[in-house]
């Protein structure tokens, strides 16, 4: 992440109309949320001609996690997000994985793939609900929270996610998940593949937590794609489409 003195942060209005020349967010706010001490007044940056004072800067940002958020959870969130897509499908656990062979011998290959696409359709259908809980969490962020994303990696705000948001997802997203693998067949077909298994002489069953491990896998998914948006926001002045955004970010 470059890092500029905070001269090079006064852009003239004519600038603005150059979208190559907005830089990173640390080029333009890493220096804004520094403490501010009490006897001072509320720190500002120009920008165009423009005051921004902390609150602002922090609003952008705010702005722009609640933007990467929602693009996220529609993307994922959509018939196929899951299933469809190569980088975040999600395969039959490990245990299903290692014993296919034995499956495709007692003729439940085709059993195991319907149980992998019932995996992620309820990833699909479970994903939105993760969209509230992220947005609040950005919502509550403090400024030295702020500050760290800011400064930090491209993945910042994903890891700041990871941290305070993972076990309230696990805890709205499974009862979702059970439902839908439920009303699905899925654990019948996993109980279906289960008692093949207790069929066969000297071969042990699998054994997984299915919602536990779709719920995982689903998380897993949205956070790849939290911070895929949260690089792209962050280098590129076309993905910040709100007015804020671009008040303080540029383009």
């Amino acid at each position: 992440m470059r890092t500029r003195a905070l001269g090079s942060l006064v852009l003239a209005a004519g600038l603005a109309a150059q979208p190559a020349a907005a830089g990173s967010w640390q080029d333009l706010l890493g220096k804004t949320l520094d403490p501010v001490p009490t006897e001072k007044p509320a720190q500002t940056e120009q920008r165009d001609g423009e005051q921004l004072d902390t609150a602002t800067v922090a609003g952008g940002l705010k702005d722009a996690l609640r933007l990467a958020v929602t693009r996220t959870t529609e993307r994922v969130g959509r018939p196929g997000g899951f299933g469809e897509d190569p980088d975040i499908h999600i395969p039959l656990p490990k245990t299903l994985r290692t014993v296919q062979d034995t499956l495709e011998r007692v003729g439940m290959a085709g059993t195991a793939n319907e149980l992998e696409n019932r995996l992620n359709r309820a990833a699909e259908q479970a994903a939105p609900e993760a969209r509230d809980i992220l947005i609040d969490a950005a919502m509550q962020m403090q400024l030295a929270d702020a500050r760290k994303i800011l400064t930090g990696p491209d993945d910042a705000a994903t890891q700041y996610f990871r941290r305070t948001s993972s076990e309230e997802l696990r805890a709205a997203l499974r009862p979702i998940v059970d439902e839908e693998l439920a009303d699905a067949g899925a654990l019948q077909t996993y109980e279906q593949i289960v008692q093949a298994y207790d069929e066969i002489p000297f071969v042990s069953a699998p054994t997984a937590d299915m919602t536990g491990y779709t719920v995982g896998k689903a998380l897993d998914g949205i956070f790849h794609y939290v911070a895929k948006e949260e690089a792209r926001i962050r280098e590129n002045p076309a993905a910040r489409t709100t007015s804020l955004l671009k008040t303080v970010f540029g383009g």
